[in-house]
């Protein structure tokens, strides 16, 4: 199953700036800085499970490559999205 590259490039963007918008609120003692925070955290992790979902369904690549995809996801989500977006889904899909 390929995603439209244009619904995960969309998220990854809100995800960061909600998550950024929120810490700069966070910082400056906003009220509703925690909620602007968590929504973004929401759209990323939606972000990571369509990607992982993605990359499990890929047959370019063997069951190492996914896993490590994975772990990277899960926690170096910020880096491992860019590089997956901008480098890696070519060589995946």
């Amino acid at each position: 199953m390929k995603i439209n590259e244009r619904l995960l490039f969309t998220l990854y963007i809100l995800g960061a700036l909600c998550v950024l918008l929120g810490m700069l609120g966070k910082l400056q003692h906003w009220q509703n800085a925690p909620g602007i925070m968590f929504i973004g955290f929401l759209i990323s992790a939606f972000f990571i499970v369509l990607a992982i979902l993605e990359i499990h369904q890929s047959t370019k690549i063997n069951y190492q490559e996914k896993i490590f995809w994975t772990i990277a996801m899960i926690f170096f989500s910020t880096l491992a999205g860019i590089y997956y977006l901008l480098k890696a889904r070519k060589e995946i899909l």
